[in-house]
């Protein structure tokens, strides 16, 4: 059985003179190239499609001996290639095509639809696994870059959560969904995004914690995707054994049963209504989520899943909500077929495999993730609309409304 399988790069920066990723979408591409000629032909049921962003032309490769680099000349902008059509075992120089559309543009729904629908037809009866790849930052950007600067402020270009909803769901009409979504994206694994892909793909595989720079080993994925077909849970679980390997320090990765996420939402649903209309084990919800650590101490707002859950089960007051409560955490566990944390990490912040959005008064994002937190995550009622109906973003308001109250961006 053959597998489409889609990298959708964005190799910009992140970060105000910093955060360039592009070395490292060359080596990742270079991890599949090195594969191409090997006698058991490990790539012969992948079509492999790249469509790749940059923001630098240079690129500085490493001499043989490892002691000096050399400079290559690359491109800027957008450029769409399958990466076996390249001569040799190195990605040099401007290769496929230049993508002129929305002015080579990846952060928009149109343009992620557009790749998602040239994935499917290179062949129409292959099962199809879709990367984002780039900076990230679960609730609020499934992938994102820095803009230019404008009024004294620096904002950032953000692929919306509507954003990926809609063009997965205008390029998966009436298709089968998606095998994997995969995040080779920091902090990607958490419920809201999985309320986005639900819909769409099967299983999605992410980490609830920063991705290093080099990312996931590429080089490992055909042999893991040749055995999908037999049993694609077991397969996703491979990918994301070899992540736990090629990163063994301060990282984790996740592979989510996507079906189970409704069993959550629905659950969440109820649960948070009760707590809407107590004060009391609203508070005790509170106490709950300042006793659980996590790995930035509160500064981005996440928080894991099934530790919150658990701890407010032994904390909020009415049996009847405790109970629920150990339920929600329960339900949780069964939609995550394997979470993967390095030792350090484990010992800093109880990672289960997914989190969800909580802030406390430590939470602190800056401009423009203030801006860009307040309006996906409580004004705009179209951004996150299948998570948004469990009602926790209106239970927020109430515990940290600070958070829903920051002002916008003039």
């Amino acid at each position: 059985m053959k597998i489409n399988l889609g990298l959708y790069m964005n190799a910009k920066r992140g970060f105000t003179g910093s955060g360039a990723l592009n070395p490292y979408a060359v080596l990742n591409i270079e991890q599949l190239l090195q594969l191409r000629d090997r006698a058991d032909k490990p790539l012969s049921n992948l079509n492999i499609e790249v469509r790749l962003a940059r923001d630098r032309r240079e690129h500085w490769r490493p001499t043989d001996d490892g002691m000096d680099t050399f400079e290559e000349i690359h491109w800027c902008g957008a450029r769409e290639f399958d990466p076996l059509t390249i001569r040799g075992k190195l990605l040099q120089g401007p290769v496929g095509s230049p993508v002129s559309w929305g002015r080579g543009k990846l952060l928009t729904s149109e343009a992620l639809e557009s790749f998602i629908v040239k994935l499917r037809k290179r062949d129409s009866q292959a099962k199809n696994v879709l990367v984002l790849w780039g900076h990230a930052d679960g609730p609020r950007g499934f992938l994102f870059s820095l803009i230019s600067e404008v009024q004294g402020r620096w904002g950032r270009d953000i692929l919306s959560p509507l954003e990926v909803e809609r063009a997965l769901a205008k390029a998966g009409e009436g298709l089968d969904p998606l095998k994997f979504v995969c995040m080779d994206a920091c902090q990607g694994a958490c419920l809201e995004f999985a309320s986005v892909l639900l819909p769409h793909a099967e299983f999605f595989i992410a980490s609830q914690a920063p991705v290093p720079g080099r990312g996931w080993n590429y080089g490992s994925w055909p042999a893991s995707l040749n055995t999908a077909p037999n049993d694609w849970e077991a397969a996703a679980i491979t990918i994301a054994d070899n992540y736990a390997t090629n990163n063994p320090r301060n990282a984790s990765i996740s592979v989510i049963r996507l079906e189970r996420i409704a069993n959550v939402l629905e659950k969440l649903q109820k649960v948070t209504l009760q707590f809407r209309n107590d004060p009391v084990a609203r508070a005790q919800l509170l106490d709950a989520r300042q006793a659980v650590p996590t790995y930035d101490k509160d500064l981005r707002g996440l928080v894991d899943f099934v530790a919150l859950f658990d701890e407010a089960a032994t904390r909020v007051a009415p049996v009847n909500l405790a109970n629920e409560c150990r339920d929600l955490a329960a339900a949780m566990r069964g939609a995550i077929a394997v979470s993967r944390v390095s030792a350090d990490l484990q010992m800093q912040d109880p990672m289960n495999g997914c989190s969800i959005f909580f802030p406390t008064s430590k939470s602190a994002f800056g401009e423009p993730w203030d801006e860009i937190t307040s309006s996906i995550y409580f004004k705009d009622s179209d951004q996150l609309a299948l998570f948004k109906k469990t009602g926790w973003h209106e239970l927020l308001k109430l515990l940290v409304p600070s958070v829903a109250r920051r002002p916008q961006m003039p």
